[in-house]
């Protein structure tokens, strides 16, 4: 199954809004619009004023992943900002923040 990022959009926005989540972000295949049979969904959310702490990070990946019945790779827009991680993984983090498209927003 191949979603529209309406689509995403709709079956994402309840779970976001469950977990207090204030932005959430899809890129990779799904935000250029290159996804297959065989894609995930690549998911960036922001952590801070949510409620997904900790191992709640995992009742929130396998959430989405019901409820598209897709695969999903799930990052924090912290961890893109995380100094370390902008020196160790820029060419990463340049596609993520070129490619992103916001699908929820508080």
């Amino acid at each position: 199954m191949v979603y529209t990022i309406e689509e995403i959009k709709e079956k994402v926005r309840p779970i976001a809004e469950k977990y207090e989540v204030p932005k959430i972000y899809i890129f990779g295949s799904y935000a250029k619009g290159q996804a297959d049979s065989e894609s995930d969904v690549d998911i960036l959310y922001q952590k801070k004023g949510s409620k997904v702490i900790g191992f709640v990070k995992y009742e929130f990946q396998e959430e989405l992943e019901k409820t598209l019945g897709l695969e999903t790779d799930i990052i924090t827009l912290e961890s893109l900002n995380h100094e370390k991680n902008r020196e160790h993984l820029p060419l990463f983090i340049g596609r993520v923040e070129h490619d992103k498209v916001l699908i929820y927003e508080k």
